[in-house]
């Protein structure tokens, strides 16, 4: 009985010791399969493997905080951040500064700005609504008028025409623009290409003058035309500013303005052209003007006239003028022209050159003038004291000037490339009127320069000294 207990026994202890082995074994294969670190997914992607997701949450909230330090704006996260749980050998395990690299280079941050909308549409984008309040008050400011030295502003109202919003956005750190660049966008815009369809009378000076260019930059914009040869419903190019803001202004001008004093001539025929001798001198009279003005990005919409005070009646000049015109050949000095009184009475040469062809017969046409050659831009100026009867476009004389000189005698300067007078100007003798070009019906460029009396075309040369 004895043998059989210890037998029982000694089974029930092989088999314990079995069942403990088993569960070890089973304890030990469980262990060896449980995760130990998490993959880093960042949009998708497995970018790297950390010991734990509190790790990383840290890592991100350390990236954001020098972000933030750094460019003094709001910062988040865009990229969309998961993780896996893993089992890795301990040196596959990232550290903390590898971690905060990887991060570093695969998260996509976005910034907390104030864009500028005109019109609903996002314009600019500034880092705070400080900095884009300013900048459009800037642009307000550029057109704000000031006082000068003989007249005084009263400025009644400032107002950006566009439907001007600031709108908080998140966006890119690149998207965020500078302020000087901003306010340069908003004054100016992106270029646009209009036309200008050239008419009679136009020249590249007028042209310019009327689209608030220079002329160099108007043959810029028309690099490949023609220019100095204008035709009639041609079409040149003209580079506008396109402002992303219009900025109107409404003011109070008063300013003092002279009177002209009214010149009252004396004709004297004992006296040559060119002989002026004034008998009683004028005196400027004074004015004060108040205009109310309206402006949009300087340029003058509404200006209109509220008062007019005349302060000083001006008092007229008497002249005595000569009238009789004399006659001489180039170089050479008539009695008349070394009289007393500072003139020739005959003209003086508008251009200075050599005739390249006469007046007179030329082949089957009667030349009616002298032609004088140069260069393109050259200046021309008057002959003579006159008014200015005609300056425009006329067939193949191209631009032409004609002025008036008074009893019958006009001088004419034909194939200018530009005009500087308008009909109705006053001008003086030697006065610059033109440019010296090719325009009409011309082989070249050169000044074709006309006398006439009573109409009938004369030899320049009998009048020129």
């Amino acid at each position: 009985m004895g043998k059989k207990c210890v037998k029982a026994i000694a089974r029930i202890r092989g088999a314990v010791l079995v069942a403990s082995v088993l569960l070890f074994c089973v304890l030990m294969l469980t262990l060896s399969i449980q995760p130990n670190a998490v993959n880093i997914v960042i949009d998708g992607s497995v970018v790297g493997t950390a010991q734990t997701q509190q790790q990383v949450e840290e890592a991100i909230e350390k990236l954001q905080t020098e972000k933030k330090e750094a460019h003094g704006l709001t910062v988040s996260n865009i990229s969309v951040v998961e993780f896996e749980t893993t089992r890795l050998a301990k040196s596959y395990i990232m550290a903390h500064e590898d971690i905060v690299n990887v991060l570093r280079e695969s998260l996509v941050f976005q910034y907390g700005a104030v864009g500028i909308a005109v019109n609903g549409e996002i314009k600019v984008i500034l880092e705070s609504r400080q900095f884009a309040e300013r900048a459009v008050q800037e642009i307000k400011e550029i057109y704000i008028p000031t006082n000068g030295s003989n007249f005084e502003v009263d400025v009644l109202e400032v107002s950006i025409v566009e439907d001007v919003t600031f709108e908080s956005v998140d966006v890119h750190l690149e998207e965020i623009m500078a302020f000087e660049e901003a306010v340069e966008f908003l004054k100016f815009g992106k270029e646009r290409i209009v036309y200008h369809e050239v008419a009679s009378g136009d020249s590249l000076w007028t042209i310019a003058q009327a689209n608030g260019m220079r002329v160099d930059e108007l043959e810029a914009a028309n690099a490949d035309v023609n220019v100095q040869r204008l035709q009639i419903g041609q079409k040149l190019k003209l580079v506008r500013p396109e402002p992303a803001l219009s900025v109107r202004v409404t003011y109070e001008r008063v300013a003092q303005h002279d009177i002209p004093f009214p010149v009252q001539n004396v004709y004297n025929d004992s006296m040559v052209r060119g002989q002026n001798r004034i008998q009683e001198a004028g005196v400027t009279g004074k004015k004060e003007l108040t205009y109310r003005i309206t402006r949009e990005n300087g340029t003058t919409l509404i200006a209109d006239r509220l008062n007019e005070v005349v302060i000083s009646e001006p008092v007229p000049q008497v002249v005595s003028v000569g009238t009789r015109v004399a006659v001489a050949s180039r170089g050479n000095t008539t009695t008349a022209s070394r009289g007393s009184g500072g003139g020739s009475g005959q003209l003086s040469w508008p251009h200075v050159g050599s005739i390249s062809s006469p007046f007179g017969q030329r082949g089957r046409e009667f030349h009616t003038g002298i032609d004088i050659p140069g260069r393109t831009g050259d200046p021309i100026s008057a002959a003579e004291a006159g008014s200015v009867t005609f300056s425009g476009w006329r067939g193949g004389f191209g631009n032409l000037i004609i002025i008036d000189h008074g009893n019958g005698l006009t001088t004419h300067y034909a194939h200018l490339s530009q005009r500087l007078v308008s009909s109705g100007d006053q001008v003086g003798r030697g006065d610059l009127i033109g440019k010296l070009g090719s325009t009409g019906r011309s082989t070249g460029p050169h000044l074709h320069f006309e006398v006439r009396v009573n109409g009938q075309a004369q030899n320049p040369t009998r009048y020129l000294r």
